[in-house]
């Protein structure tokens, strides 16, 4: 309990530092940003508060909290001509990571990784047919997203070494 106690107590922290930021204009986030921000923190901890510990739902509901996070992060950041063509490879593709995730935790579960591997790749396809993936759009996504969020990265690791203070 105390755990989740540090983690209201940080997403609150990080929620008023970003809004006194963006009061004095330092900071140009909108509200979807934000929520981005905040599924992405609260994933992580759940992901690093359940790793390890046989707890395969929060683990899996981590990653996936995560990397929606990311996702609206992405869509509110680059302009997508059709929205609608990435979401369900991007659905498919939370699902997989996450299945990767529940096998690093127990690696006895050989046919999670398959399966994982599977969905991975899939939405990989499924995204390059529907013509909403390009290779270059996507090593350049990553390449501006680590230029010019790294400050995010940053807060998210100070967010993490404050749990692992408080074990």
């Amino acid at each position: 309990m105390k755990k989740n106690s540090a983690l209201v107590f940080y997403v609150i922290l990080f929620l008023a530092a970003v809004l006194i930021l963006r009061l004095f204009d330092i900071v140009d986030i909108s509200a979807s940003e934000l929520l981005s921000y905040i599924f992405c923190i609260y994933g992580i901890a759940v992901f690093y508060n359940s790793f390890g510990k046989k707890k395969r739902l929060e683990l899996f509901t981590g990653t996936a909290t995560f990397l929606a996070g990311v996702f609206l992060f992405i869509t509110n950041k680059f302009v997508f001509f059709d929205t609608y063509k990435i979401i369900m490879p991007a659905v498919i593709f939370i699902f997989g990571a996450g299945g990767i995730m529940l096998y690093v935790d127990d690696k006895s579960d050989k046919k999670i990784l398959f399966i994982s591997l599977l969905f991975i790749i899939f939405a990989f396809v499924f995204a390059i047919i529907l013509g909403s993936l390009s290779f270059l759009s996507f090593f350049y996504a990553v390449f501006y997203i680590m230029k010019k969020y790294w400050i995010a990265v940053l807060i998210l690791f100070f967010v993490l070494l404050f749990l692992k203070r408080e074990e």
